[in-house]
Parts: C-alpha cells; structure tokens; sequence
C-alpha cells in the first residue's frame, strides 16, 4: 500500500513537471491541510475558435475553486467531484449539490470561472464573455482542477470526476473528448467519470467521437427552453456505436436548470426573450470556422470556395473566408468587411508573387457568380424601400450605408409578411404593424445586429483606408530578402481582424432558427429528487464507497 502511495505521488510530481513545461501554466503542489478557496492558473477569455485551436497568446488569468472535505474520518484517500457552474456563476444550487456529494463520503471542488473574468455572479446569459468562447475556457478550467487535486494528498487522483451545469455541463461533457485533452489537459490525468446536466449540444466538434472511456451520464429536462436534448440525445447515439459508455435520461415536464434548489434568483425566463435552441453548427476543420450546419449543402457557398481555391491551393482558410465574406445570402459580412478582406488577401498574394498585375480575379469570379443568382421581386422592393427610408430619414452617411446594406443582406431571413410590413410602413414603424409574433422576435434580431454590424463596418472602412494607404507606398520598396516579414505581418492582421467576425457568424449568421422563449420553471421537485438519487448511486457504484454518511 505504502509503495503505491509513493509511487503515485512520483507520478504526480512528475506530471506537475510536465505540465509546467508543456502548458505553461504555474502548478500549485496541495498540502494534506488545504481546503477552502484555493486560487490556481487557467486561460483568460479567448475566442472559441482560439480555443478549437489550442491558441492563448502565451497569457493565463488567476481563478479560484472551493475545496470541501465530508465529515467523516479518514482511513483513506478519497475521491472528489469538480464541480462546474452555470452561466450564472457559483449559485445556490451548485453549492447544494456540493452538500449532498460530502454527505455520501466525496470531495467537492466548486470552481468560480466568473469573476477572474469579468463575470460575477449575474443572471445566466447576460455576460459577454460567453458570447465570445461559447464556454469553452470551463473546460481548461476542469483541467486544470483535475491537475490541482491530484496533488492533494487526501484525494484519490484515480478517483476524480467532474460534474457540471448548463455551461459548465457543456464543460463536463466535451472535457471527455481526446482533443481537447491533449490540447489544454494534461496527457497523465483523467477524469474518472463525467456527469454533464442539461449542456448544450449544438455544435459538431471535430472528432467529437473520439472520446475517453470512463462513464459519462447526462442529465436533461425534457421541456429545456435553454437548450434542446435533441442534439445531446444523437451524439449519444453516435457515441454509443463507437462503444462508449454513455447514457442520456431525460425527465419529463423538466424545465432548463430544474434541480436548482434554493436558486432564488433564477430568472424564470430566458434573456432577450428568444433562444438558439433550434440553431445546428459545425467546425469545419480544414477551413478553421464554426459555420451553420445547413452550409454543408450550401451550393453557392462552396462554387465560391473552390474558385478561391483554384487561384490560390494553398490558402484553405482564406478562402473559405472570402466566400463568406462574399456570399450573397450572408448576414455577416459588409461591404467594407469583405473589401478590407479581399484588399488584404490580394496584397498578400500580389507580395507571394511578387508581380505587378491584377490578382483581383477571384473578385471578378465572384462578381459574375452573383450577377447570375436570381432576386425575388419582394426583395427588390424591401431593398429600395429601406434605402429610400434611410437615406431620408437618417441620412446617407458610412454608418447609415453600412446599415442599408446589412438590411438588406437580411431580407432572405425575414418572412414575406414582414417584407411587406417594411415596404409599406418603413423600417422603425413595420414593429408596430407585425402581427406573427415569431416575425416580430425576428426582425427585431436582424434590426439590432444591423445596428451592430453597422458600427463595426465603419470602423473596419476606415481602418481598411489606412492600412491600404500604407500598402500602397509600401510595396514600391519591397525587396525578396523584406518578404517573410511583410507576409508574416499581412497573415497576422488578416487572421486578427477575421476573428472577430468568425465568432460573429456563430451567432449572427442566421435568425431562422430562433425560437421565442416561454416561461419556465426554476424548479422541479420530482425530477430533482430522481436525478439525486440517480448521480448519488452513480458515484457509490463508480466510485465503490462502501459506508456513505
């Protein structure tokens, strides 16, 4: 016994070794008397799509977890749950799962992921930071906990599962897959069992099917006004082909967040009174994007892709942002994003080259490409009806153009009804006059991510302006021995400025699969009582605790 404790604890300071060398991280070594708040190193707020590439600029952030021991007297090494929370940060009811774990002999670990990052506390859904990574940095989170309490001498480092909810359930359950382990975890550690409530299973990973071994037990509502199980309920199914052990039970009448006792704060519906819950993505690995699920069989999309790629081979990623960039059904991109891209792109290829002539052909492609696509009669009419609307009312400005533009860009999205609506009253007054309340839920969408997208637009025009004045009495100068670095700095500041609207095509780049939010439920006794009793025996059987408290 005394050798297999000596010779865990060699592997643990080993591990501890690897993980400051490969990750960068600072690893804290617990002592046997440590418990409470314990502050250890993650990721700051980054991108998802920086996340799906391991990419942190070298910069971590300071969170900090609970640590809480059962009361029971110790004969031996325990094991421990890491506990994630929802977009709300650390409530009331995570922490009363943290009490009903201890009383069966388990160590908890509650991790605040909030406010190291600029989330206290708040109503679910409301922070920012969300909206930018989807999430994604609570799954280094869980890493990092799973590295911090194996070095605890009172825990089990071979009995460690982490459980979460809503986001952090999304966390619990993704943590599982293999990527994501070899690329912010650490390759001698893993977690024990994985119990995800109610996560969101909207996106398709890239090799999402190559998971760990351990058990994963998902938990659902059967009425989740957050989050669909649907989704949840086919990567199961896939994964229970692929002979992992994995099951999904869903309660029904469960509302999002339904064992949440004692959160009394929870809202009792969800924000902006409208969810993503029918919205379906997919990571596209080779071209380095999250994108809609229907583009899979988006025709144009890909004509403009494979004519990017027969200029340039070599440039997958560009491409690909180019034809969304260019796309006529986009409600991303505007006109002076897509120009500031292609000027970008086309310097950087002109500089490849190092040739004089025109490189703009993929423009001309595409160009020819949209003068072929058909518009309906409906949408002609809603376009000249917003611009003489706008350009009357508010004026022909930049910003006011960037807006008419966006609109626009939209009209395939709105509904003939609302069209009509737009055409007849104008833009501000067609609220008022929208009967369906889906169309209404619709158009306010599109209305304020235009206004959005307009002030990002004018912003990217004039910085467009600059940097192509400073390319122009630039490239006179360049010689063959300047060319690595002018490339390097051209690959940097497209890829930068892109970031931000490849997030954005997550969530802006389609409004038809919104659906209106209902009243829902904060909690459900029933349901809560049978999921207690489902994830206590869980662990009592996984984890072979033989005299729980």
């Amino acid at each position: 016994m005394l050798g297999s404790w000596i010779m865990k604890k060699l592997l643990g300071i080993v591990v501890l070794g690897l993980l400051i060398c490969n990750t960068g991280f600072s690893a804290v070594s617990l002592t046997k008397d440590q418990k409470g708040t314990i502050k250890f190193q993650s990721i700051p707020v980054i991108t998802l799509n920086q996340f799906l590439n391991g990419e942190t600029n070298g910069k971590t952030i300071t969170i900090s977890g609970s640590l809480k021991f059962p009361t029971k007297k110790l004969t031996e090494r325990l094991p421990a749950v890491v506990l994630l929370h929802g977009g709300g940060g650390p409530r009331a009811s995570v922490k009363y799962w943290s009490k009903i774990l201890r009383k069966i002999g388990l160590v908890t670990f509650v991790v605040d992921s909030n406010t190291a990052r600029g989330c206290p506390s708040s109503t679910p859904g409301t922070c920012k930071n969300y909206s930018l990574n989807q999430g994604m940095a609570n799954i280094v989170d869980a890493y990092r906990s799973l590295e911090l309490l194996s070095t605890h001498p009172l825990i089990d480092p071979d009995r460690i599962a982490v459980m979460g909810f809503s986001v952090g359930g999304k966390a619990s359950l993704y943590s599982s897959v293999k990527r994501f382990q070899k690329m912010w975890g650490n390759s001698g550690l893993e977690f024990a069992a994985y119990v995800p409530f109610y996560p969101s299973c909207n996106i398709t990973f890239d090799q999402e099917e190559n998971i760990s071994d351990q058990p994963i037990r998902i938990f659902y509502g059967e009425k989740d006004e957050w989050s669909s199980p649907t989704p949840c309920e086919k990567y199961v199914n896939r994964l229970h082909k692929a002979g992992k052990d994995i099951t999904i039970t869903i309660y029904p009448g469960a509302h999002h967040n339904f064992d949440a006792k004692g959160d009394s704060g929870a809202p009792s519906s969800i924000p902006s009174k409208s969810s993503r819950i029918n919205c379906r993505f997919v990571e596209k690995k080779e071209y380095n994007l999250v994108v809609l699920e229907k583009d899979k069989e988006n025709e144009e999309l890909e004509t403009l892709y494979t004519q990017c790629l027969s200029l340039y081979p070599n440039r997958k990623q560009v491409c690909r942002l180019n034809a969304y960039s260019s796309l006529k059904t986009s409600n991303i991109y505007s006109a002076e994003t897509r120009d500031y891209f292609t000027s970008t792109i086309n310097m950087k290829e002109k500089l490849c080259n190092m040739e004089t002539e025109d490189t703009t052909v993929s423009e001309e492609v595409t160009t020819n490409n949209k003068a072929k696509l058909t518009v309906p009669e409906s949408d002609k009419k809603f376009a000249a009806s917003v611009e003489k609307f706008i350009k009357k009312e508010w004026g022909d400005g930049e910003w006011e153009m960037g807006f008419i533009r966006c609109m626009i860009g939209h009209a395939s999205s709105l509904s003939k009804e609302v069209k009509e609506v737009v055409i007849e009253y104008g833009p501000e007054k067609a609220f008022e006059k929208i009967s369906n309340k889906e169309d209404e839920v619709t158009y306010n969408k599109v209305f304020q991510a235009c206004e959005k997208n307009s002030e990002t637009a004018l912003k990217a025009a004039n910085q467009a302006k600059e940097k192509k004045a400073k390319q122009k009495t630039s490239t006179e100068s360049f010689s063959k021995d300047d060319l690595p670095r002018v490339l390097e700095s051209l690959e940097i500041q497209l890829v930068k400025s892109a970031e931000y609207y490849k997030t954005m095509s997550f969530f802006l780049s389609d409004t038809s699969c919104i659906s209106e939010s209902k009243k829902r439920l904060k909690y459900n006794k029933e349901a809560a009582e049978k999921v207690r009793k489902a994830v206590t025996d869980f662990f009592i059987t996984t984890f072979k605790i033989t005299s729980p408290i």
